[in-house]
């Protein structure tokens, strides 16, 4: 009923790069990171981080600041009840108790 904690969101492939870890030059794994509220089925969402994560070693790096505004500017891949749930029923509410007061 009542969660609270970190997810991540496996996005898709990125690009071809070389792996300043382990040196191998892979295709990196793209993920979205967030912490996450939840009550039943309706959520809050905040603190995204974008990772380039290497397939060969599994190290991840954050994407860098240019890049994510471009990410973001396409959506964030979070279901809208899962990312302001809350906030979506606390203005109904809201909305809905100023209706029965009038």
């Amino acid at each position: 009923m009542f969660g609270m904690g970190r997810r991540v969101v496996h996005v898709g492939e990125g690009p071809h790069m070389e792996c300043p870890e382990c040196g191998e030059r892979v295709a990196f794994d793209l993920k979205l990171t967030y912490c996450s509220l939840s009550l039943g089925v309706l959520g809050c969402a905040n603190g995204f981080r974008w990772l380039f994560e290497c397939r060969a070693c599994r190290e991840a790096w954050l994407v860098k600041p240019s890049l994510v505004r471009d990410l973001e500017r396409g959506g964030v891949p979070i279901p809208f009840l899962e990312r302001d749930g809350l906030l979506a029923a606390l203005a109904f509410l809201t909305l809905f108790l100023l209706l029965v007061r009038l």
